[in-house]
């Protein structure tokens, strides 16, 4: 799905996080108009390596 996207969206949120992440990350697909959440990742901290190894 993300190979054939049209865009990929990519965006953190902290306030829905369970407690013992620091951060929700999700990876949505564009096509045909519509966005498709394709990765999640549960993050420990906001660390530039922590981005970078995901």
């Amino acid at each position: 799905m993300l190979l054939g996207a049209d865009t990929i969206l990519m965006d953190g949120t902290f306030s829905t996080c369970p407690s013992m992440f620091d951060q929700v990350y999700t990876i949505h697909a564009v096509k045909y108009d519509e966005s498709f959440p394709c990765v999640f990742g549960l993050l420990p901290n906001r660390l530039k390596t922590t981005y970078h190894f995901m």
